[in-house]
């Protein structure tokens, strides 16, 4: 970890208790382009969690490819608007 890094996700929900209702989450993380096996995959380690603290999960984790500058790669960024769209209707009960 770097020295002026804050602390991460997993600190992050390491700090959350249950509510009720349950609140609704979905994650995501952004990789490089290949297998998950070789490049990881956060955000299955992340929705594990976040089920964990008690959080329901609405989506399966997803995964945006990004290049080595790093940006998002062609077609991520629709492809994440539609997910965002996906989640909105799921959280409204559409």
């Amino acid at each position: 970890m770097e020295p002026h890094a804050d602390a991460g996700i997993r600190d992050w929900l390491a700090t959350l208790r249950p509510q009720a209702p349950r609140r609704k989450a979905a994650a995501f993380d952004t990789r490089a382009q290949g297998p998950a096996l070789l490049t990881g995959r956060a955000s299955k380690g992340i929705t594990a969690l976040l089920h964990e603290a008690g959080f329901e999960i609405v989506a399966e984790p997803e995964s945006f490819k990004v290049t080595t500058e790093p940006r998002l790669g062609p077609g991520e960024i629709e492809r994440a608007r539609l997910w965002e769209e996906s989640l909105i209707a799921k959280a409204a009960g559409i």
